[in-house]
């Protein structure tokens, strides 16, 4: 019997790499190898990568695909990862827009907050709200837009106790937020309600609204906010990784922070820090 393996399983950057330990590969399609003893079979770098990849399978054989596939774990992960944030989507209000376009429409949005001297909002629930901490800190301190998100364990507590968990973040904006200032949401899945709810009564204020959300296309949030961006991935690491790279896109462009450009390392300590 024959089984076919096909996308990550061997496979990083569109190349064919090394396989090792299988020492039943019987053959690789389009005339590679012809060889049943073979253990190894190593294609340069430069070879286009084969559709697929023909094992002949037995109980000894399945076993050492099978480590040699968790051994691939690692890579499999970080392509992934590279290809998910590769097709991540952007919308501008509800209107499909290319990524840098609404990157730029977000920079807007946030100089108009800095020139106004106004406040931005970083909500998220769980793994979330760490990143809305996060965020906060860096807009904060570095941005040089004043920044908040509800990390108060006494705060958060009581406006879910006295009120309701799914209001407790638009009772916050509700108390804090005023017209023109800027709500970033947070959520991989993009339905939490209190984040739902937090939008909603952020459009109340006269807020603006930047969501970032994951998973399924059709969640709630993926096109509340003024612009959007959505990781179309299927597990909650990918999307919160990919969350933060985008969040942090966002203070570095706003900063001019060009990592493809520097030379030396970035220091943040006020008396060494440099763009």
């Amino acid at each position: 019997m024959e089984i076919e393996l096909t996308g990550l399983d061997f496979f990083s950057s569109g190349k064919l790499t090394t396989l090792k330990g299988i020492s039943c590969l019987k053959r690789v399609r389009f005339g590679l190898v012809e060889n049943s003893e073979t253990t190894c079979v190593s294609i340069g770098s430069t070879e286009e990568l084969p559709s697929s990849i023909t094992l002949s399978q037995n109980a000894k054989c399945a076993k050492e695909f099978q480590k040699v596939k968790e051994l691939m774990y690692s890579q499999n992960y970080l392509q992934s990862m590279s290809i998910t944030l590769e097709k991540t989507q952007a919308s501008i209000g509800s209107e499909s827009a290319d990524l840098q376009a609404a990157l730029d429409r977000s920079l807007e949005i946030l100089k108009s907050v800095q020139s106004s001297k106004g406040t931005q909002f970083f909500l998220g629930n769980g793994a979330s709200a760490a990143f809305a901490d996060h965020m906060a800190l860096d807009w904060t301190k570095n941005g040089g837009i004043r920044s908040m998100n509800p990390s108060s364990a006494v705060l958060l507590t009581a406006l879910a106790n006295d009120i309701s968990y799914q209001d407790s973040f638009a009772t916050f904006l509700d108390r804090y937020a005023r017209s023109g200032d800027l709500v970033v949401t947070i959520s991989s899945s993009g339905n939490s309600e209190n984040v739902i709810r937090a939008i909603t009564a952020a459009r109340k204020i006269g807020c603006q609204v930047i969501t970032l959300s994951g998973l399924k296309p059709d969640n709630s949030s993926r096109k509340m906010g003024d612009v959007n961006f959505y990781v179309p991935a299927h597990t909650y690491g990918i999307v919160e990784c990919a969350h933060q790279v985008l969040l942090h896109m966002l203070i570095d462009a706003f900063m001019g922070i060009r990592e493809w450009e520097r030379s030396e390392y970035q220091n943040m300590n006020v008396s060494q820090f440099r763009l």
